[in-house]
């Protein structure tokens, strides 16, 4: 059913039917806003200027004020001012970078499986290229090149400083981080 939405928006609307008798909205396309959400949308959102971006499955996600955004099949993760970011799996995932709105955002951060999982931001667009597979409580605050892949209880938390559990322990560098496997922090 296309219909419009009170922002005079063309939209696509998927609805469950029991006869003759709608039951509810399961999905949509928000095609002024190139929007797309697909499973619960009591609980799923896409906010803001958002172009681009999507919501496949799963529960109590939102993406606001992310271009080229998009959650797979996760429940409670959060997207927040941070283009071409991505979500796949697991749940409660954070990706939060409060920018200025009239400065572009060219994080592409990415995080797939996991638990409680965060990467965070500033206003002066700190973290950038950010990645996080696997794992649970992972969490990269701030930084440029971060990256995180497995283990359990892993931390990157400042942008000079390179944390590498792989190895032996700490190694300190410029604005590189990496932590594999193990668990760390």
């Amino acid at each position: 059913q296309l219909t419009k939405d009170a922002e005079d928006s063309p939209r696509l609307s998927f609805k469950e039917f029991n006869g003759d008798v709608e039951v509810k909205e399961v999905s949509r396309i928000d095609a002024g806003k190139e929007q797309y959400t697909f499973g619960d949308l009591s609980s799923n959102d896409i906010e803001g200027n958002s172009s681009g971006s999507s919501i496949f499955g799963g529960f109590h996600n939102l993406i606001t004020g992310s271009k080229n955004s998009s959650i797979i099949g996760s429940t409670g993760s959060r997207i927040v001012s941070s283009s071409i970011s991505s979500i796949l799996g697991g749940k409660n995932h954070k990706i939060s970078l409060p920018i200025t709105p009239t400065i572009s955002n060219l994080s592409m951060n990415l995080m797939i499986g996991g638990n409680t999982n965060a990467i965070t931001g500033s206003t002066i667009q700190s973290p950038t290229d950010n990645v996080v597979l696997g794992g649970s409580s992972n969490q990269i605050s701030v930084g440029t090149f971060n990256t995180i892949i497995g283990g359990a209880g892993n931390k990157i938390l400042s942008q000079s400083t390179s944390e590498s559990a792989a190895g032996a322990g700490h190694v300190f560098a410029d604005q590189h981080n990496l932590i594999l496997g193990s668990t760390f922090g």
